[in-house]
């Protein structure tokens, strides 16, 4: 017996992301699927669903309970005035994946395509890039945006001067 949520402790998960990522556990559909969310699904009416995300779901009192959070604003975001990431607080996305979903906001091909991060990408030199995420970018000032925050550290640690241990 476990919720309907994410836990690292598990292999399978039991989250309405599960499907997306093929990770669900055998008794999702059984135990979990029929509890719909909003944010993992989308901002519209949909049969299969006993609560609805469509702007006529208050009308009809069906509503998700996270409607008015994730749909009621999903049509204001732009990637350019957020990021380029994933953000379940709206409707359409900016990050490297909504093309394949077909949730992209309106502004992602301006904004976002082919605009590298270090965190989906990897630490290294990528010539398909004109950001940059090695060891040499500071040097050459074509760092991109979440270098720091992601690759920075990345090389530095070794085993003698910490532990053995994971970290």
């Amino acid at each position: 017996d476990t919720s309907c949520d994410y836990d690292t402790n598990y292999k399978c998960q039991c989250d309405e992301n599960c499907e997306t990522y093929g990770n669900c556990c055998e008794d999702y559909e059984k135990a979990c699927a029929g509890k719909r969310t909003c944010a993992a699904t989308s901002c519209d009416y949909d049969t299969s669903y006993s609560c609805q995300c469509d702007e006529n779901c208050e009308n009809y009192e069906n509503c998700c309970e996270d409607y008015r959070s994730v749909c009621q604003h999903s049509g204001d975001r732009t990637c350019a005035d957020t990021s380029c990431d994933y953000d379940t607080n709206y409707k359409c996305q900016c990050d490297e994946n909504c093309e394949t979903y077909g949730n992209c906001c309106e502004d992602y091909e301006k904004a976002c395509a082919g605009k590298r991060t270090c965190a989906a990408t990897s630490c290294d030199y990528d010539t398909s890039y004109s950001c940059q995420c090695d060891e040499n970018c500071e040097n050459y000032e074509n760092c991109c945006e979440d270098y720091r925050s992601v690759c920075q550290h990345s090389g530095d640690r070794t085993c003698a001067d910490t532990s053995c241990d994971y970290d």
